[in-house]
């Protein structure tokens, strides 16, 4: 084997030690531990939890959590979606707006909803200084379940914008809404951006992809055209892509 052919194994060599040392042998473990009882291996464990008073109210609210999250991160998807499509001026703006989130880890997140909520947090404060309450209350306890709700709920919306990057779901969002914006058809701009994906296409050919179509806008040629050259452009630089994604494209409306 000769350097050229291992290269790219030791490039990778790092980053898998990590995965096995940090992910895969804590997983392994816990999962054993699930299994350990006092006699030996069994699902003792297991038993216990589905006997336990607390276990069935908690994967109610759980699954009452996710459709309430599902659905108002939708609505939410939407809005921003015809928000963005409708505006004529300060587009590139209220994109940065929306992708502040980015910018902010999950711990952060955590600590600033925790500083909301907690009774000397910003919540209490103001509605100590607009006379709703005369003293801070605790929102964050077992007696405040609606309230607890609720902030579970908001702290999921917000961490619906932190996705992780590889996930392509809110950049195809935004290049969608910048295209119709831009007098792409939207039937057009759909289908080109979901045969670009299917075509394996990441956010920086979705991004590349816009910039095309804006630079033939610019030229001159019609936005329907200039979105099927910057997908054709795209499909070119993934050769056997083609094929597969033109399905998409023509079943697309």
């Amino acid at each position: 084997m000769n350097s050229k052919t291992l290269l790219p194994y030791l490039l990778l060599l790092p980053a898998t030690l990590f995965l096995l040392v940090f992910f895969a042998y804590p997983f392994v473990q816990v999962a054993l531990q699930a299994f350990e009882t006092p006699t030996g291996l069994g699902v003792g464990n297991f038993q216990t939890i589905l006997r336990n008073f607390r276990f069935w109210p908690s994967v109610r609210n759980t699954m009452l959590l996710a459709v309430i999250v599902v659905l108002l991160q939708l609505i939410m998807a939407l809005v921003m979606a015809s928000v963005v499509a409708s505006l004529n001026t300060a587009r590139s703006t209220v994109l940065y707006i929306f992708t502040i989130p980015l910018g902010l880890s999950d711990l952060a997140a955590g600590l600033i909803w925790l500083a909301i909520f907690e009774q000397s947090g910003f919540l209490n404060s103001m509605l100590v200084w607009l006379g709703v309450v005369q003293k801070p209350i605790l929102l964050l306890s077992y007696q405040n379940t609606g309230v607890l709700f609720t902030a579970v709920i908001l702290a999921e919306l917000w961490r619906a914008l932190q996705h992780d990057p590889r996930y392509r779901g809110r950049t195809s969002l935004v290049v969608l809404c910048d295209l119709v914006a831009r007098g792409v058809p939207q039937g057009t701009a759909t289908g080109a951006i979901l045969s670009a994906v299917r075509a394996g296409g990441t956010d920086r050919d979705l991004l590349r992809m816009r910039e095309h179509v804006h630079a033939q806008i610019q030229h001159g040629q019609a936005p329907a055209g200039a979105a099927q050259k910057g997908l054709r452009e795209l499909l070119e630089r993934r050769p056997g892509a083609r094929e597969q994604a033109s399905g998409t494209a023509r079943r697309t409306p």
